[in-house]
């Protein structure tokens, strides 16, 4: 089903936590909502939830969700915290939507033991929740968001505090559901490495207001601000003064697009690279600062005078030398001054 949130809006004390964001995800597909700290993210899925009181519409499958109590949305809600009946074994937590829903006693029991197996802690339904590692108690909480078959699915930062074992054994179980089962999803994550393994669609949430939604493709390369670009862990940014459709980055003038006047560009970094370049390229000399160790590679933090840049390497160079690095015009993509447009991601049968 299709989740729909028209002018969405939650405030507190006047002040709004979520400020009219207008989502719309397509069924089957799943969006990643992203954004800094305190930006309304867990709100915003606690409002779609019913949780919390909003202005604003909500609809799933065209359904509009005014009035309705949570448990009767067809949405499901995982929490960052598993919040787990302490009293309880991992089968009667994950059992315990469908008591109230009043399912006799060995059906629920029946049903929630399939859902563990699904899960991957089938062997665990007799433990109770301090005897279950963090990584097992989320799979028991995704269990027991699962039991009503909720057509749409919120995923409140399910990856926090794991380790990273845990992390990616969970990141792998999230994608074998989806391909699995119809559900459209919402998940808030703020790594942008699980985005893009969980995400068809990327939302971007800045004090409370959608300020781009877009492919994951589209966000990471063409940000609406310097925000997105920082939260999709681009640090690479290069500006300069645009004239006649030329920019010069220290005495590198480049062809770009848009009106005259001071600018902001931005690139992925492995479209920027070291050594020869060719004719069609550009060439822009910069002062190593540092060499980082990243995974099982090494990253090299570069600045001039017009560009931040950072770049894979081999570590054959150190920091204080002077380099050049070379990138296509093409890759670069001039952030938009001014407000954020919101754009309408394409459905998923148009993909």
């Amino acid at each position: 089903m299709s989740l729909a949130c028209g002018g969405l809006s939650v405030r507190n004390r006047g002040r709004a936590l979520v400020d009219a964001v207008d989502l719309e995800v397509a069924a089957g597909s799943a969006c990643v909502v992203m954004g800094p700290s305190g930006a309304g993210k867990s709100t915003l899925l606690r409002a779609i939830a019913g949780l919390v009181d909003h202005d604003g519409s909500v609809a799933v499958g065209g359904r509009d969700l005014a009035g309705v109590a949570p448990h009767r949305r067809g949405v499901g809600l995982l929490f960052q915290n598993p919040r787990m009946f302490p009293t309880m074994t991992a089968l009667d937590n994950v059992a315990y939507p469908l008591r109230l829903r009043g399912m006799p006693r060995g059906d629920r029991r029946a049903y929630a033991r399939t859902l563990l197996d699904e899960v991957g802690v089938g062997d665990r339904a007799g433990a109770a929740p301090h005897e279950l590692s963090g990584g097992e108690q989320q799979r028991v909480a995704l269990a027991r968001a699962l039991c009503s078959a909720p057509e749409v699915l919120l995923l409140d930062e399910p990856l926090t505090g794991l380790d990273l074992p845990q992390r990616r054994d969970l990141v792998r179980l999230l994608a074998a559901i989806r391909r699995d089962r119809d559900l459209t999803w919402l998940v808030v994550t703020h790594d942008p490495d699980d985005a893009a393994v969980l995400a068809d669609t990327v939302a971007v949430l800045v004090d409370g207001r959608l300020v781009q939604h877009d492919t994951i493709d589209a966000v990471y390369t063409r940000p609406a601000d310097e925000v997105v670009c920082a939260l999709t862990a681009n640090p690479n940014m290069l500006r300069g003064r645009v004239e006649d459709g030329m920019v010069c980055f220290g005495g590198v003038e480049v062809a770009v697009g848009g009106h005259d006047g001071m600018a902001a560009f931005t690139i992925p970094p492995q479209k920027v690279r070291m050594g020869r370049g060719g004719a069609e390229l550009a060439r822009l000399p910069m002062t190593v600062v540092d060499i980082e160790r990243r995974g099982g590679g090494q990253v090299l933090r570069l600045h001039s005078e017009v560009a931040t840049l950072e770049v894979p390497c081999d570590g054959s160079t150190r920091p204080g030398s002077v380099i050049d690095v070379y990138f296509d015009p093409a890759d670069l993509w001039r952030i938009p001054a001014g407000p954020a447009p919101q754009t309408v991601p394409p459905s998923k049968e148009s993909d």
